[in-house]
């Protein structure tokens, strides 16, 4: 039962609406801008175009019929996504990134996919997960950016919520964690459940750190080695010092 849930989420989640009442118009600047001065450059030049650029002002085109025909997403002469397709990837990706949690809820809050970056990171397995409700990642009361309730109602309201807090591992223990809760909804509106993503910031701050540390050494070795460069440099300057001074000397007359 959770596998054709599962795949009937995504199925309908392909596309999702997205508002794009902000976005800047790209008509006249931004990539656009680019496209057209290239295939400008190339009529001017009686040049063949690459097939890079013919690429870019086809979407440059594509682009433009959309936001005129005011038409979101995949345009009724391309056609959807295959729904199948889709499953196969999200399953390939939450099965095999290792660094992020990605997991799947129903509209209640209950896990319905539990992927392998989610069992290594949290610690809990996939038997433990599925069926349970968000809360049970969370500290007793709520973790420091609030409860599980509050975030699924944020982000069914307002279309996701973005956070940082405290969550619970299999283990007891507890992590900081960075999470993106996702709402998933059909064309029509109707809230079919959650994606979340979830990153352990300390792993990626201790990742920062080695890069850091990384860098800071390369940049004492480096430094060093202009030091040692520098000290040669002096000796010889000092040699050539002595000769040009016993050159410019001028000789004692014999007797």
């Amino acid at each position: 039962m959770a596998r054709i849930w599962y795949g009937s989420i995504l199925a309908i989640s392909v596309n999702p609406v997205t508002d794009h009442s902000n976005k800047p118009n790209s008509d006249a600047t931004g990539t656009s801008g680019l496209v057209r001065t290239e295939r400008e450059d190339d009529e001017q030049g009686g040049e063949s175009p690459t097939r890079e650029s013919q690429e870019r002002d086809a979407a440059w085109r594509r682009g433009r019929a959309r936001r005129r025909a005011g038409v979101e997403g995949h345009d009724h002469e391309v056609g959807r996504a295959d729904p199948a397709l889709v499953h196969r990837a999200f399953a390939a990706l939450a099965e095999n990134v290792r660094d992020y949690a990605i997991f799947l809820m129903d509209a209640d809050g209950i896990i319905r996919f539990w992927g392998e970056g989610a069992r290594l990171l949290k610690r809990w397995s996939k038997e433990e997960a599925e069926g349970a409700h968000l809360r049970f990642l969370y500290l007793d009361g709520g973790s420091e950016d609030g409860n599980a309730e509050e975030h699924l109602r944020e982000a069914a309201e307002y279309g996701e919520y973005v956070g940082e807090g405290s969550r619970v591992r299999g283990d007891g223990s507890t992590f900081w964690a960075r999470v993106t809760l996702t709402v998933l909804k059909d064309e029509g509106g109707t809230l079919l459940g959650f994606s979340k993503v979830t990153i352990d910031t300390a792993t990626q701050r201790n990742v920062d750190t080695a890069r850091s540390v990384a860098r800071i050494t390369r940049a004492r070795a480096e430094r060093a080695d202009m030091t040692a460069e520098i000290e040669v440099l002096k000796e010889e300057l000092a040699v050539l010092k002595d000769e040009l001074e016993k050159r410019d000397k001028p000789e004692s007359d014999g007797d």
